[in-house]
């Protein structure tokens, strides 16, 4: 695990200074002067491709390297139903790659990336509908909603932790499951494409989600799989020196949808641990929400650019870009650790209430600051 590990952020902190020069070359650079944009200089924007390759690299050699292969409980079936549920996860995350890279490049309407954002979360879903069952599938879906038992009881769903399972395709819940992870894995995609705003934003929050996710799995056994978020965090330590305030180069949309595909997967790809992951992006996941919904009422798409993201308004209100990168690495890592010491989900369930609550109060005085602001200056 250490080899592989050294392997990948070694290769991501050697391939990103070259792909940095490569891209000024041939003026693959993204210019300042949109509003949006806080840059101030021509800056390349597809380091995402360093990013690739390195966590490419990472998954490809969790099937040389017998990682907890020999300590697996389940026998050599489940390693090879495990070795093929990456592999999915690879074609996925090569289509969302090449795809975004290409929009990087010479720019694509909303409607092609997003239908084929859904037909790579179809090709690690779909397999799941050829089996009886989870357990003889090769195919990824969330299989258990993390919902607190007491929530369940007190509105009478028909779930009960790992019941998806061992339905038949034709059960309602398994339905259920394949749109909510269809929605999962498409949100989480995009997800990273905002919040990667600001200098090191994006590849910091997956430094932090990658570890904590590996220390989750890992607490649960699943040896091989707590690999895969290592192997992204990996990647970030080798990517991040280049991309942090003041940034000598952006990963780009190729980048973050390749992450935010590859960390919607990971999630869930050995057994739920969707309640970690929305503890530690949490905050950009509300953010993203309560955006799109804004947008949506505003008769506007729900993809369409603006100011509003949380990150985007706290600079405008003064601070700089480090201080809101430092606030989002602090809430994703508190939030983070909670993910990890709270086991019971109820508990879990609460933590996400309050940090909702929270957003909701800084949004508030976020929106009130900005009322004043604007008052006085028309006086």
């Amino acid at each position: 695990m250490a080899i592989t590990f050294a392997a990948v952020a070694i290769t991501a902190y050697l391939l990103t200074p070259r792909i940095e020069r490569w891209a000024r070359q041939r003026q693959l650079l993204q210019l300042p002067g949109e509003e949006r944009r806080v840059h101030t200089s021509p800056t390349p924007r597809i380091g995402g491709i360093a990013i690739y390759v390195a966590v490419m690299l990472g998954f490809a050699l969790t099937f040389v390297l017998p990682i907890g292969r020999e300590n697996n409980p389940q026998g050599t079936q489940a390693g090879l139903q495990e070795a093929w549920r990456v592999a999915l996860m690879m074609i996925g995350a090569t289509l969302v790659f090449v795809v975004a890279l290409w929009d990087d490049i010479r720019s694509l309407p909303a409607l092609p990336r997003l239908l084929v954002q859904f037909g790579a979360a179809a090709i690690v879903i779909l397999p799941r509908l050829f089996s009886a069952t989870d357990e003889s599938s090769y195919g990824i879906l969330i299989s258990d909603f993390n919902l607190p038992q007491q929530l369940i009881s007190l509105l009478h769903l028909p779930l009960k932790p790992g019941s998806i399972n061992t339905v038949e395709i034709s059960h309602p819940a398994l339905w259920l499951a394949i749109i909510l992870t269809f929605f999962w894995i498409v949100g989480m995609t995009n997800l990273m494409n905002f919040i990667d705003g600001l200098d090191g934003l994006a590849a910091g929050v997956t430094l932090i989600s990658g570890l904590v996710l590996f220390l989750r799995t890992f607490a649960l056994g699943q040896n091989t799989i707590a690999f895969l978020p290592l192997v992204l965090a990996a990647a970030m330590i080798g990517f991040l020196p280049y991309n942090f305030n003041p940034a000598r180069i952006f990963m780009g949309d190729g980048g973050a949808m390749f992450l935010g595909y590859c960390l919607a997967v990971i999630s869930f790809i050995g057994g739920a641990k969707l309640a970690t992951a929305l503890l530690v992006l949490g905050v950009p996941i509300l953010d993203a929400a309560w955006l799109a919904i804004y947008r949506i009422s505003h008769k506007r798409s729900p993809l369409s650019a603006d100011r509003l993201h949380l990150h985007q308004r706290l600079l405008d209100m003064g601070f700089s870009q480090r201080q809101v990168v430092f606030f989002f690495y602090a809430v994703s890592g508190g939030f983070g650790a909670l993910g990890l010491l709270l086991e019971d989900r109820l508990l879990k369930f609460a933590a996400l209430l309050l940090m909702s609550l929270l957003l909701v109060a800084l949004l508030i005085y976020i929106s009130r600051r900005e009322f004043d602001r604007r008052r006085s200056t028309s006086e």
